[in-house]
């Protein structure tokens, strides 16, 4: 009872950060090297309130500068922590061992590296320190520089001999995790060490994957003036020219073809994801580039029929311009107008309307687009195809199939149809 007594009364002490009181604690002999309910040992609050003077004394007084906490905290650990370098220097000087590892099987380095203190690290490295071990995940220091973006921490660690050829479980080297956490600073410099830009993780990603992945054009540069393969693909067939796409990223997708990635050899062609998801800009660079089109993917999704399902006008339009087959169909026999009609697209059915599409198509089930107007209940569109069957069988002469026709007074879609088109040829982006 009397020795809690005195543990509370020296860690009441530490806490007012009363030296006084504390050299009076001292003096009753109390145990230094256990814990009280907070699993606080005197040392280890010492450290907490950054109190140099009073951990000197615990120090002197036989405190042991390793006894860990009950979560296995170390009182190194713990400076590190509260980044306290006057705190750490006065524990190593005690004799404080700067590889003990805690529960987590992490040391004082470890954590130095994950806080980016170059300062703490290096206060470190003055004594018998490890540098080479890696964790339980196999990563070693520089991957958790790496991991954090601490392109300082990466540069000593370098210059220190830690490799950067190490691959952790996941089959990653510090390359990989720096331009998947896009850290565009430590990519460049590991790249001066002549670490590989083709490594592939046990995903089969390669750097340059995750940095298109990412949309980062930046570390995509470094990566593929370094020699960084476009045409590598990953454990799903995948290569950096489809993440690029879906990351609606015109210039990367352009840096990309620019150093001779290919659109060709997929199951789904690049550009319908550009397509699908709305992106103008990169559905220009791949027709720039000599995209077909007219492709379509294993299901029958074309570049025209994905526009569609996006819900974007405007690259509807641009792909009208490039004369796309509006009347292809999916493998359920859905042309780009039946899934116009579906959505309830009022813009996309005018447009289809004043291209001449063919109405009468029907899907797999027999459905045309007038019958699919009608079961999806858009009246507006239904009125709208209705009337513009009549008018096609009033002015058959006069229509010439596959062209745009000019718009006559007389037609049903006169005045909208001309506002429409109009505005997406002045503001074609």
């Amino acid at each position: 009872m009397n020795d809690a007594r005195e543990l509370e009364d020296l860690h009441s002490a530490i806490q007012m950060k009363d030296l006084e009181m504390v050299e009076w604690s001292l003096k009753t002999g109390v145990n230094l090297d256990q814990f009280d309910e907070n699993k606080n040992t005197p040392v280890l609050l010492a450290i907490k309130v950054n109190h140099s003077d009073i951990l000197k004394r615990l120090l002197h007084k036989g405190a042991d500068p390793d006894f860990p906490n009950q979560d296995g905290t170390t009182p190194l650990i713990s400076a590190v922590l509260n980044r306290s370098n006057e705190i750490i220097h006065i524990l190593l000087e005690s004799g404080a061992n700067p590889n003990i590892k805690d529960f987590d099987w992490k040391s004082p380095i470890e954590y130095a590296v994950e806080l980016g203190d170059l300062k703490i690290i290096k206060s470190l490295k003055q004594k018998e320190i490890q540098l080479d071990e890696v964790d339980v995940n196999g990563d070693n220091l520089l991957h958790k520089a790496c991991r954090f973006g601490h392109a300082d921490v990466a540069i000593y660690l370098l210059e220190q001999g830690v490799s950067h050829l190490v691959l952790n479980r996941n089959l990653e080297r510090p390359l990989t995790l720096a331009a998947s956490m896009q850290h565009a600073e430590v990519v460049s410099f590991l790249l001066k060490y002549n670490t590989d830009p083709n490594s592939k993780d046990i995903k089969g990603n390669t750097p340059l994957i995750y940095s298109s992945m990412k949309g980062n054009l930046t570390i995509s540069k470094l990566l593929l003036e370094k020699g960084a393969d476009p045409n590598i693909s990953n454990n799903s067939g995948e290569t950096a020219i489809l993440y690029a796409a879906r990351s609606s990223d015109a210039d990367l997708v352009r840096l990309l073809l620019e150093n001779g990635a290919e659109m060709e050899h997929f199951q789904r062609h690049p550009i319908l994801d550009a397509c699908s998801s709305g992106a103008l800009p990169v559905v220009k660079v791949f027709v720039e580039f000599g995209a077909d089109i007219n492709v379509r993917d294993h299901l029958g999704n074309s570049t025209i029929s994905e526009a569609v399902s996006s819900g974007n006008t405007e690259v509807v339009f641009f792909l009208m311009t490039q004369k796309v087959d509006l009347d292809s169909s999916d493998i359920n026999g859905n042309t780009p107008m039946i899934r116009a009609i579906i959505k309830g697209d009022k813009n996309i059915v005018t447009l289809f309307l004043f291209s001449w599409v063919n109405l009468e198509k029907k899907d797999s089930n027999g459905y045309s687009a007038l019958t699919w107007a009608s079961a999806s209940g858009h009246k507006e569109i239904e009125s709208m195809i209705r009337k513009e069957l009549e008018i096609r069988k009033s002015y058959a002469a006069q229509i010439k199939e596959g062209e745009f026709r000019e718009v006559m007074e007389t037609d049903v879609l006169d005045e909208e149809i001309t506002e429409l088109f109009s505005s997406l040829e002045e503001n074609p982006d």
